[in-house]
């Protein structure tokens, strides 16, 4: 479906706007400036650094901002995945984005030390006054790599803004075919939400998730983003919906060059990370009446569309795409109203026009993803289906009958 299928849809982007194009342009002057720098310095696309940079300031913002409009309260979320061939320099830019957010992390894991010899030292003087003792102290954590399920909310559970941000996300992806029966999918639906859920397991206690805004950011590649849609049936349990991919065509490692970072933009970059999580205070946003405007006719448009899709997978990545133009919106803003200097906490009509064109892209990529039937298969991937489909009971005959090893075979099949 094109945006401008026929002539009664609405329409609510310029008429020379490319939506299969990355809108680089609309973005705040200094995210731009760093994103365009890092795609230059590491030869990557440019949607590669900007949605990691802005991705990595929600997580820095976290729950502390929000954004209220009549009918919704919105937070500085976003799931986030960046799809490329291996090898082409993905993970580069989210290195870089999140760089400042470990060395926060490390410094807070040694203060979390001292905080506990403290505690312990407290404790044994309770003990001693037959005092119960004072409450354990809790690391402060933003990022989470390699958890089970269980591990992740108990980590929600103390730390209610966190950021899933893995390298590959093959892993998280591939759990959801092991835990998919026992509700964590759901849980993960309620984190997108922000809804409160209590999870019981014979294990352990009661685990109690409140308020919880996760965000997820990761790199992946195509042929296995494809496998794992269809082998953990994405297209139907709404995870994917949620996703934005940042996903352009044909990507190819770039030669290697000798430049180096702006270091005045890396610092300014620094500075702002630190800024954002050293604030306390709330940042509650508004939308300025024009911005209202633009919203609603956007909104009226995805109505449009979910009504005249057939397609139960696309009515979904359609319905979702307001939330996602209200979080891009909110974070955003904050970094033109940080920026700029200003301090009204008014989404202007600006902001929310280049929410909306980037919608417009992830629109194009959610349509690339959920659309797409497998394809560039490898070897691998063909003996895996022919394994999982009809089984490959002898596989030196099977082998030899396709030309190949079965030792090539038994890899594939991790046998």
């Amino acid at each position: 479906m094109e945006n401008n299928q026929n002539f009664n849809s609405p329409q609510v982007v310029q008429d020379d706007f490319d939506p299969k194009i990355f809108p680089i342009e609309c973005l705040p002057n200094f995210l731009k400036e760093f994103s365009e720098d890092i795609a230059d310095v590491y030869g990557v696309p440019v949607e590669f650094s900007a949605m990691s940079l802005i991705c990595a300031i929600a997580s820095a913002i976290g729950g502390r901002a929000n954004l209220t409009t009549p009918k919704y309260t919105n937070h500085a979320q976003l799931w986030v995945v960046i799809v490329a061939p291996s090898g082409t320099g993905k993970s580069e830019p989210l290195r870089i984005a999140y760089k400042p957010i470990r060395e926060y992390e490390k410094q807070e894991l040694e203060r979390h030390k001292e905080r506990l010899a403290t505690w312990n030292a407290e404790c044994l003087q309770a003990k001693a006054n037959n005092l119960p003792p004072p409450p354990k102290p809790k690391c402060k954590r933003i990022t989470c790599v390699d958890f089970s399920p269980e591990k992740l909310f108990a980590l929600l559970s103390d730390n209610p803004t966190l950021t899933i941000c893995r390298d590959e996300l093959s892993g998280h992806f591939q759990d959801f075919g092991r835990y998919n029966k026992s509700g964590e999918v759901g849980h993960y639906l309620s984190c997108f939400d922000n809804t409160t859920f209590s999870i019981d397991r014979k294990s352990f206690d009661t685990i109690t998730v409140s308020n919880p805004v996760l965000s997820m950011i990761g790199t992946i590649q195509p042929s296995v983003l494809h496998r794992v849609v269809k082998e953990n049936h994405f297209r139907d349990n709404g995870y994917l919906q949620r996703c934005l991919f940042v996903y352009p065509d044909n990507v190819e490692r770039a030669e290697y060059n000798t430049k180096a970072l702006n270091p005045d933009l890396v610092s300014r970059y620094d500075s702002f990370i630190a800024y954002l999580l050293n604030q306390s205070e709330p940042m509650n946003y508004s939308l300025s009446e024009e911005a209202e405007e633009l919203f609603a006719e956007f909104a009226n448009c995805m109505t449009y569309y979910v009504n005249d899709e057939t397609d139960d997978s696309l009515k979904s990545l359609f319905a979702k795409m307001e939330i996602h133009v209200l979080r891009l919106a909110l974070i955003l803003s904050i970094v033109d109203t940080i920026d700029t200097g200003r301090s009204d906490n008014v989404i202007s009509a600006e902001i929310m026009n280049c929410a909306i064109n980037l919608a417009w892209y992830f629109i194009e990529t959610g349509k690339k993803v959920l659309e797409a039937q497998p394809c560039n298969m490898t070897n691998g991937d063909i003996y895996r289906i022919t394994h999982q489909k009809i089984g490959i009971s002898n596989i030196p005959d099977y082998a030899n009958g396709l030309g190949k090893s079965p030792q090539a075979v038994r890899q594939a099949l991790r046998i």
